[in-house]
């Protein structure tokens, strides 16, 4: 039998005592437990049995110690609040619900105690274990009055009768002890409003709504025949506590045409309400763990008192830690190996828009995490316990002083290399790189192709350049005028085969910047939140290879257009994209290309300044740019030495009208192919292998051309290469 708990405080149970034909509660008395004891009582003039052992005859076996408080030198308890609410249960008979609310007066005197109490009690015969019952405490009547109205908004709806109520009316305290902390009604409104639907759930949605009335108002509008017409229900109070009974409700309306959600007078549209809902899910979750202890046990549980917090770190590379408390020592400021937090940033941060739902919870306590804010060190140094010196994975750089045993960001590494300054040597280039920056060169992956590979499309090439290289290679220069050089984004779109990637891929070889390629196929992933992780790793690869250029080719297939896709994973897969390219004016040095055969089927939100700067149109190329293309891909064969590469490539040019870049490479790479073709039924050596006339004639039979342009098109190209030899 023991008498003190593992943590050595005294074992005490609640005690009852009927008087005057009503229970009265006496608080708690020093006790013992029987969980798992066996215990005997032998004396030679009595007999073991259950139902003779008294209480005295159990307690004169054990020395119990000096109680904290005895219970009869406590005040009484006073029940300020009672309802009983029973239903009929078909082959079972009545259910009871009760709920019981008293002030303790015992917290004077013994402070273990809290102000309030209210057990709830649910009995439903037709159960395997009937009885049900809930405690629970707070530290003022608002609060509790609040847990207790929630209950029984949550519990007691349609066919429960009113048995018995007493004590409903708050009683009236001192104003200085009543805390609007803890009040979980009336900080956020959220009015759901809609006209009648003959959808076949319409039925059920008018029950949910008398249902929900009791959290706040419900206005209905009727027609001059007496019909309702227009729903509008303004819930006010419960927005955590009975989140799931909303989120079912706006589940079955929010499609409806004529749905209307607002939060505090603000419309939402469906995107709107998806973040809300999640937000109150999140909330909701936190608050269903630790509403038994209370806000008390949220000021234990997380150094700023509330673990739902969002806080946004204050370096760009301090984001992305899988860290469960919100992480306060990422708002601040490094200098000389230590962190200085920035207090009144988090406070600001507690008042923002992301936060502003917090509100909704009963155990949210605003001046409790100000005042926590207010505790946090001024300092966090690597050399205090716990915490250690972090580095930057790009540079090896001290960056940061982190916890020790927390996760860390991507970004950040617990180990680094001292850097040493860019000097001039006497090689040819003037400039001398350290082992970890040439270590971190050899890593990035910059393209090889050049200005010289991009043929007919002047206009283009120069459109781009001025978005791009000048920004990322001229930077300094946009300073000097008191501008930003801000990462820009460009569309490429045009007909197939114009050379939208080539462009893309000479940009990012002349400005030397490494080139993170993405196909908007190998991205999709039938797992959830794998494809906007995906695109979370790409910007985060290019964010450590800086200066670097990311390509996402056709991108119609991984961005359409929100109004017009059906799957969510689509919608979200853009939210996620939106969010990434508004995030490179912090992301310096990293700009992005996309090409689209089809740039209407992308959502317009991507086509706006500081995401997509504008769209380049890549025509078709014209007479003289499919002659540089031609000359461009004949220049490596071996031709007949009669034949005049200028020459011919500008008869080409002339009647192919309509040809793309690669179209014109094909034709000549069908040339080549026919030459080998003859080579192997003849038997020629390599050696003696050239690309005549025949095979391009040969091509030009073979080309799409041909049959389009007419049928003087082959004699004339035949007689364009006669000419030239």
């Amino acid at each position: 039998m023991l008498t003190t708990t593992s943590d050595g405080e005294s074992i005490r149970r609640w005690q009852i005592r009927y008087d005057s034909n009503a229970w009265q509660a006496l608080g708690k008395s020093q006790s013992i437990s029987l969980r798992d004891a066996v215990f005997a009582r032998v004396r030679a003039d009595k007999t073991a049995a259950l139902p003779d052992v008294r209480w005295s005859q159990v307690t004169d076996l054990v020395q119990l110690p000096d109680p904290v408080a005895c219970v009869t030198d406590l005040p009484k308890s006073e029940v300020i609040r009672r309802e009983v609410y029973t239903r009929s249960v078909r082959d079972y008979g009545p259910a009871v619900r009760k709920l019981i609310v008293w002030k303790t007066n015992k917290q004077d005197a013994d402070p273990r105690y809290r102000a309030y109490a209210a057990v709830f009690t649910d009995y439903s015969p037709a159960r395997q274990e009937p009885m049900r019952t809930e405690l629970r405490v707070a530290s003022n009547v608002e609060h509790i009055m609040a847990i207790a109205d929630a209950w029984i908004a949550e519990n007691i709806g349609r066919g429960w009768q009113c048995a018995s109520k007493t004590g409903s009316v708050i009683p009236a305290e001192p104003e200085e002890s009543v805390s609007a902390t803890y009040i979980s009604a009336g900080r956020h409104t959220l009015t759901i409003a809609f006209a009648r639907s003959t959808s076949p759930t319409f039925p059920i949605v008018r029950r949910r709504l008398d249902a929900l009335a009791g959290l706040g108002k419900l206005d209905i509008t009727t027609d001059d025949a007496g019909r309702e017409v227009w729903f509008e229900l303004t819930i006010t109070a419960g927005l955590i506590e009975n989140y799931r009974r909303i989120a079912n409700l706006l589940s079955l309306v929010r499609r409806w045409k004529s749905t209307e959600v607002s939060l505090d007078g603000e419309p939402l549209d469906k995107y709107s309400v998806d973040d809300v809902l999640n937000r109150l899910e999140e909330v909701r979750a936190c608050w269903s763990q630790r509403k038994a202890a209370g806000p008390a046990g949220c000021r234990r549980d997380c150094a700023l008192g509330c673990r739902s917090l969002r806080i946004s770190p204050s370096e760009w590379f301090l984001d992305g830690a899988f860290i469960t408390e919100p992480p306060w020592h990422t708002v601040g400021k490094f200098e000389a190996g230590k962190v200085m937090v920035d207090k009144a940033g988090l406070a600001a941060q507690v008042d923002r828009r992301r936060n502003k739902l917090l509100d909704c919870c009963p155990c949210f306590d605003k001046s409790a995490v100000v005042a926590a804010v207010q505790a946090l060190p001024d300092v966090i140094s690597p050399d205090e316990a716990g915490y250690q010196l972090v580095y930057r994975r790009d540079d090896g750089l001290a960056a940061w002083v982190w916890p020790e045993h927390a996760p860390m960001p991507p970004r950040l590494s617990a180990s680094g290399s001292q850097r040493q300054d860019l000097h001039l040597g006497s090689t040819d280039t003037g400039l001398s790189l350290s082992p970890t920056h040439t270590r971190t060169a050899r890593q990035r992956a910059v393209s090889l192709a050049n200005y010289a590979d991009v043929c007919g499309q002047t206009e283009a090439l120069e459109a781009v350049r001025d978005l791009i290289e000048l920004p990322m290679k001229h930077a300094h220069l946009f300073q000097a005028v008191g501008a930003t050089a801000k990462p820009s984004g460009v569309i490429l779109a045009g007909p197939p085969g114009t050379g939208k990637t080539l462009l893309a891929r000479a940009i990012a070889g002349e400005c030397g910047a490494h080139l993170e390629t993405v196909s908007g196929p190998e991205l999709l992933s039938p797992y959830v939140g794998a494809t906007e992780q995906a695109l979370r790793d790409v910007f985060e690869r290019a964010a450590r290879q800086t200066p670097s250029l990311i390509l996402f080719d056709e991108i119609d297939s991984i961005a359409p257009s929100r109004s017009t896709a059906d799957a969510h994973h689509q919608q979200s897969m853009v939210a996620q994209l939106l969010a990434l390219l508004d995030g490179l004016e912090s992301r310096n040095g990293v700009f992005v290309l996309a090409t689209t055969n089809r740039p209407n089927s992308i959502d317009v939100a991507l086509r706006r300044p500081g995401r997509f700067d504008r769209v380049v149109w890549m025509q078709l190329p014209d007479e003289s740019g499919r002659a540089a293309i031609l000359r461009r891909y004949l220049k490596p064969l071996r031709l007949d030495t009669a034949i005049d590469i200028r020459l011919l490539s500008a008869e080409l040019a002339a009647t192919t009208d309509g040809a793309s870049g690669a179209d014109l490479e094909y034709l000549c790479q069908s040339a080549a192919r026919a030459c080998v073709k003859e080579a192997i039924s003849s038997g020629a050596s390599p050696d003696t292998l050239i690309v005549a006339r025949q095979h391009f004639e040969t091509a030009l039979e073979m080309s799409s051309y041909a049959s389009c342009a007419g049928d003087d098109v082959i004699p004339a190209i035949a007689a364009a290469i006669g000419h030239c030899g």
